[in-house]
């Protein structure tokens, strides 16, 4: 096999690059034309040394007529389409030119083969201007080669045998055939036999090198013996009529031989309409079953646009056979492959300016021969169809299916259907893959905001202060998974407490993160400057500046409780204002109001700082504009003077109890409304 391959690679060098499909293919093709050949030059050569240029010019009418025939009897052709193996089809085509050809050899004598020689000319030409890739061509090649060697060789081998036999019984006159009697019947059989024999001989070491190269067994060698069996039944029966048409132009003139040819041209109408009827079902019947079983492996398959192209490759080339298809879809972000499918893949790609043209129309369209395509503004050859691929949800053009088929290029239109339903797949398919990404994307995303949460949760004070006589609670609730509020206490010396509320002007992420930074960068300043909330407040706002190049900016409300003193030495940046409600009289609420700046807003600034007293049941409330600018459905506020009259109805009540009053009537007052913002409320009494 490798010496094979290397004497076709002398003749086809870029064979080599080919995939393995594709290199048995070029081999078989160049094998074909390399052996046939020598057998075609020895055929034409003998058939110009036997050739009667007398009888060519007195008999001229007659080659005209059967030429005529020749051209009829091939357009009324009928074939076979037989699946070898999955995906893989063979086509038994076959017309009754070659009986016409034969009859017309005993007619006229051997110079008739020219009619053949001349008509396999005019096809060569025909296919070699359709085909466009060097597999085709060396396709073409081959296939005209053997078709001469087998009708040329072949035909004088055979015509010399019978001139001897029929000479021999002393037949003056062997053109046209004599009669219909034995003698002449007989041997005229026996040399159609070897006409037929060395034509199947001809072709038969290609048959056996695909079987051998393809390693057909099972079901796959059978269908193939049944292609052939086909093909070789199908010159057994026809061949020996041309015997019967040559005696009876002989015997009864060639009206009653054109009657008979007649009734040939009806049989062989019926049996091309008939085998277009059977490929049409066929192709209908594969269409559903094909477009099922992709619906079902797009199904069970992972939705993931790597596997996409394979699903398409496995199923949509046995959807159309014989046809050149090319699916393309640009859908980004979510796809990056923009050619999910060309078939077969030795083809070039089809030109950017053919889906440029796709997505400036939503109608499918058909191409029939000779039509002039928008894209190119050349005539196309074969038939063409383009289908546009619609997204799902949009309804806008995301991508198209070319498909160009030779054979039967006017029937071509008939496949709209089928490539609609594939187009509404691969859309469907399409979407699904978005959805599934989209989902992922959503998911991972899930995942980092919940261990964002869970380590933002854990900057909050596992526990709460325990000071003797004091209550504390402190509560925050993110309108997200993560939020930009937090508070904090922090131990500091001679038994004090730093108190810390804060609110990132953000939400997200982003403030998240932001959170994280001021939290940490507050907490180191407050202890570095323990007595002094207005020294930390400005270290704090430096390094805050230092370390981010955000536009984002924090509010701080951070106090030094000292319990033994019952005192609150605090700088409030920026921040809502805390409230302490007297427990000597209901009515005296005194706001701790701002004393700088927001942190990380801008450098060199000074808080002032400021102390107040806190009496023995004094309640102090600190919160973020979360409670404040809670909204209900109609767009209210939830305001600071509501959140006042609660704190002066439950004065008397424990921390906890207060702290539960206001968020139950926050509660209330939104109604089920969405949360907008964080909000953090904290609760001290004073012991």
């Amino acid at each position: 096999m490798t010496s094979v391959l290397n004497i076709v690679k002398y003749f086809w060098p870029e064979l080599d690059l080919a995939s393995e499909e594709d290199r048995k293919s070029g081999v078989i093709n160049v094998l074909g034309f390399l052996y046939s050949t020598p057998l075609v030059i020895v055929g034409i050569g003998w058939l110009i040394a036997v050739t009667d240029l007398a009888l060519i010019r007195t008999e001229w009418y007659m080659f005209i007529l059967f030429f005529v025939l020749i051209i009829l009897f091939e357009k009324l052709d009928f074939f076979l389409l037989i699946e070898i193996k999955p995906g893989s089809y063979s086509t038994w085509q076959s017309s009754l030119e070659s009986l016409i050809v034969w009859s017309a050899v005993l007619i006229i004598g051997p110079s008739a083969l020219w009619l053949s020689v001349i008509w396999w000319v005019i096809w060569l030409l025909q296919k070699w201007r359709k085909s466009f890739s060097t597999f085709s061509r060396w396709q073409v090649i081959r296939n005209f080669n053997l078709n001469i060697a087998s009708t040329v060789f072949a035909g004088l081998v055979a015509i010399t045998i019978y001139e001897n036999l029929v000479g021999n019984l002393a037949f003056n006159d062997i053109y046209p055939l004599p009669g219909l009697n034995i003698d002449i019947v007989v041997p005229a059989l026996f040399v159609t036999f070897v006409r037929w024999f060395l034509g199947f001989l001809i072709w038969l070491p290609l048959s056996i090198y695909y079987i051998v190269s393809r390693s057909l067994i099972g079901t796959a060698l059978k269908n193939y013996l049944r292609y052939m069996a086909i093909s070789t039944a199908s010159y057994v029966f026809t061949y020996p009529f041309a015997i019967l048409l040559a005696g009876v132009y002989s015997q009864l003139g060639l009206g009653v031989f054109l009657f008979l040819v007649f009734g040939l041209l009806l049989a062989s109408l019926v049996a091309h309409r008939l085998s277009h009827n059977l490929e049409r079902s066929e192709q209908r019947t594969r269409e559903l079953n094909e477009l099922e079983k992709l619906s079902h492996a797009l199904y069970i398959c992972c939705p993931d646009v790597l596997n996409f192209p394979d699903v398409l490759e496995q199923h949509v080339p046995n959807m159309f056979p014989y046809s050149r298809i090319e699916i393309h879809a640009e859908y980004p972000p979510f796809l990056t492959i923009q050619t999910l499918l060309r078939n077969p893949l030795k083809e070039k790609p089809l030109p950017i300016s053919v889906w440029e043209w796709q997505k400036t129309t939503f109608e499918a369209y058909h191409f029939p021969p000779g039509a002039v395509l928008p894209w190119g503004g050349k005539a196309v050859k074969d038939g063409v169809v383009m289908v546009p691929i619609l997204d799902i949800d949009s309804g806008e053009i995301i991508g198209g299916i070319h498909l160009a088929r030779s054979r039967d290029p006017n029937e071509v239109s008939k496949l709209i259907p089928a490539i609609q339903s594939l187009a509404a797949q691969v859309a469907s398919a399409l979407h699904s893959m978005r959805v599934y990404k989209q989902t992922l994307t959503l998911q991972r995303i899930e995942q980092e905001l919940s261990m964002a949460a869970q380590i933002q949760n854990s900057f909050l004070p596992t526990e709460l202060p325990d000071i003797p006589d004091w209550q504390i609670v402190a509560l925050l609730q993110p309108a997200l998974e993560t939020c930009g509020d937090f508070y904090d206490f922090i131990p500091l010396p001679d038994e004090k407490l730093g108190i810390v509320v804060a609110d990132v002007a953000d939400k997200g992420m982003g403030a998240a993160l932001y959170m994280a930074l001021s939290r940490t960068i507050i907490r180191s300043s407050t202890k570095e400057h323990s007595q002094n909330p207005d020294s930390a407040m400005g270290i704090a706002n430096r390094r805050i500046l230092e370390d981010t190049q955000s536009s984002m900016f924090v509010t701080v409300f951070y106090g030094v409780l000292d319990p033994t003193h019952n005192t609150l030495t605090y700088c409030n940046a920026g921040h809502n204002p805390p409230y302490i409600i007297s427990s000597e009289n209901e009515k005296e609420i005194q706001p701790l109001t701002k004393t700088g700046m927001a942190l990380g807003v801008v450098d060199d600034m000074d808080w002032e700082q400021k102390t107040v007293a806190l009496n023995k049941g004094d309640v102090l409330v600190l919160y973020t504009d979360g409670i404040s600018e809670a909204q209900n459905k109609k767009g209210d506020f939830y305001g600071e003077n509501r959140m006042l009259d609660v704190l002066k109805a439950n004065q008397n009540s424990t921390a906890l109890q207060i702290q539960d009053s206001i968020m139950n009537d926050i509660s209330k007052f939104m109604n089920e409304a969405p949360m907008l913002d964080d909000l953090t409320l904290m609760i001290i009494v004073s012991g």
